[in-house]
C-alpha cells in the first residue's frame, strides 16, 4: 500500500474515511454521546463495501448489521434524554454462555464460509462476527460487559486486517480495542460511582 496521499485509491479513501468516523464513533461511544451512532453508522457503511471487496463475508454482513444497530443505539440512547445508566450483568452463567454461543456460532458459520465460499480466513472471521454480534447487543443497551466482547473481536479483527494488507481497517480495530479497554474502566468507575 502507498502511503502517498497522491497516490490514494478509491479503496485508500474509503478506508480513511472510515478510520475516521469509526474513530469518532468508538471515543464517542465510551463517553456514552448518543451522537457516537451517527458516526458509527458511516463508518460501518463504508466498510460493508471495502469488506466484500477484501473476501470478509462475514464482517462485511456484520456491519450491516451494525448499521442497523446504530439506529437502534440512537433510539435506545434517546431515552430519558441519553442518561440512561450502564448496567452491570451480574448473571456470569448468562455472560458465559453468550461466549460459549458466540464459539459454537463461529464453528458452524466458519465451517460454512470454508466449504461454500473463498472467505480468507472463515473460522476467525466468524468468531470476529459473532463476539461482535453479541457486544454490539450488550452495547445498545449499555451492559457494562459489552467493552470484554469488543477487546477480543477488536484485537482478532485488528491481526486479521493486517494480514490482508487493510491497513486503515486495522487501525481502526486497534482503536477500538484500545479505546475498548477506556470504556470498561470509564463505565465501570460510572456504575460505580452511580452504586456507592
Amino acid at each position: 500500500m502507498s502511503w502517498d496521499i497522491a497516490a490514494f485509491g478509491l479503496m485508500e479513501w474509503l478506508g480513511l474515511t472510515a478510520l475516521v468516523s469509526g474513530t469518532i464513533f468508538i471515543i464517542l461511544s465510551a463517553l456514552r454521546k448518543r451522537i457516537c451512532w451517527i458516526f458509527g453508522a458511516l463508518s460501518c457503511g463504508i466498510l460493508v463495501y471495502t469488506l466484500t471487496e477484501a473476501r470478509f463475508y462475514v464482517d462485511a454482513l456484520l456491519n450491516v448489521y451494525y448499521v442497523i444497530m446504530a439506529f437502534w443505539g440512537w433510539l435506545w440512547w434517546g431515552r430519558d434524554n441519553g442518561e440512561a445508566p450502564v448496567r452491570n450483568e451480574r448473571n456470569i452463567l448468562l455472560l458465559l454462555g453468550l461466549f460459549v454461543l458466540c464459539a459454537a456460532s463461529a464453528a458452524v458459520i466458519g465451517w460454512g464460509l470454508h466449504t461454500f465460499t473463498d472467505s480468507v480466513y472463515p473460522y476467525p472471521d466468524a468468531l470476529v462476527g459473532t463476539l461482535s454480534i453479541t457486544a454490539t447487543w450488550l452495547s445498545a443497551r449499555k451492559v457494562i460487559q459489552n467493552w470484554w466482547y469488543w477487546i477480543l473481536a477488536d484485537f482478532m479483527a485488528t491481526c486479521l486486517y493486517w494480514k490482508k494488507d487493510l491497513y486503515f481497517e486495522s487501525i481502526l480495530l486497534f482503536i477500538y480495542a484500545v479505546v475498548a479497554i477506556y470504556g470498561l474502566w470509564h463505565w465501570h468507575r460510572l456504575y460505580r460511582m452511580k452504586h456507592a
